[in-house]
């Protein structure tokens, strides 16, 4: 027990130093400021590596991605969706009657060698104009032009005939444009 000046008895209390409640307040919202900054110099940090990250990746792809290899993708793309999409279901339709009499060797059977007739670049990109309209970018733009008559790509079906048994022989005829 304390006494203090006036005689009083006063029990002595465990938090004699109490904080007032505006000292509380202002307190908190200074931890909460330096929480704030700290989370926010973080997620700066975050985002610098991300982006360093991201132009160093891009960089590193951008080397390996060149215009020609670019049309020469897109190329068997194109190829690749005019077989199986387009002409394959029009020579089969074609030839319905022959198929269900003699079977899809005998009707594929000329083919085999030497493949189906080439096809050439402009009708690779003029057989569907909703799909293949904005493929034209990648043959002719300021780095590279391709010659849509000389390129072309020859179809060979094999066995057992269906959409995606053949391969494809591409020629890609492009040129570097000089700046």
């Amino acid at each position: 027990m304390n006494i203090d000046r006036r005689g009083a008895k006063h029990r002595h209390k465990r938090n004699a130093t109490k904080l007032s409640p505006s000292f509380k307040k202002l307190s908190n919202q200074i931890r909460l400021e330096t929480l704030n900054s700290k989370i926010i110099r973080g997620l700066m940090i975050v985002v610098v590596l991300i982006s360093t990250c991201s132009v160093g990746f891009s960089l590193m792809v951008k080397k390996n991605v060149t215009a020609e290899a670019l049309a020469e993708r897109q190329f068997q793309e194109l190829a690749k969706s005019y077989y199986e999409n387009f002409f394959y279901d029009n020579f089969v339709n074609g030839h319905k009657d022959e198929i269900a009499a003699k079977g899809a060797e005998f009707v594929f059977k000329p083919y085999l060698k030497t493949g189906f007739p080439m096809v050439k670049l402009r009708r690779l990109l003029s057989y569907s104009d909703e799909n293949n309209l904005d493929k034209r970018i990648y043959f002719e733009h300021k780095k590279l032009t391709c010659n849509k008559d000389l390129s072309s790509v020859t179809f060979k079906p094999h066995a057992p005939f269906g959409k995606t048994d053949y391969t494809m022989d591409p020629i890609l005829s492009c040129e570097k444009v000089k700046e």
